[in-house]
């Protein structure tokens, strides 16, 4: 961990605050239950995760499965415990919250991740957005193996995004 130094105009006083650095993991592509291409399709979904990620999603979600070992599993633990970026969906849409990180996949490709806020939702795996199709992109299918870069600090700021139907 590496720490961040602030000042104040005007007076000096000293802010440290740790600069978490990336986590990069491992995890297979597995196929998903495919709600993420409904999701992503979602016009306030849309703005919102634009806004974040300074891209527009493509259709869909990719799934990675992160192995059982145990740097894998500590990794997991930091990100679920990480406070990452508020998703707050609109009243009544019938969507869960979520969080959101900064991501990054091969190639340099940005990505983001996303955790639904549901109870049961699977904890060994990731769920990105992609501006691209990343299968094509990147030339991998089901069974591949894909190493991702995630940003633990997306969110330290406390700025959440809250969908609206407007």
């Amino acid at each position: 961990m590496s720490f961040r130094l602030g000042l104040r105009c005007g007076s000096l006083r000293l802010t440290l605050n740790p600069v978490m650095a990336p986590i990069r993991l491992s995890g297979i592509l597995v196929v998903g239950k495919g709600e993420g291409a409904v999701f992503t399709q979602v016009p306030w979904v849309q703005r919102t995760f634009t806004r974040i990620l300074g891209f527009e999603p493509y259709p869909g979600t990719v799934n990675l499965r992160v192995g059982s070992d145990p740097d894998s599993k500590e990794a997991l633990k930091d990100i679920h415990e990480a406070r990452g970026i508020a998703i707050i969906p609109p009243e009544g849409s019938g969507f869960c919250p979520a969080r959101c990180f900064h991501a990054r996949l091969p190639s340099s490709l940005p990505a983001g991740l996303v955790i639904p806020e549901v109870e049961g939702y699977y904890e060994d795996i990731l769920e990105l957005l992609a501006p691209v199709n990343v299968r094509n992109t990147l030339g991998v299918s089901e069974g591949d193996e894909i190493e991702v870069e995630i940003e633990l600090e997306s969110g330290s700021d406390g700025a959440g995004l809250e969908g609206s139907e407007a």
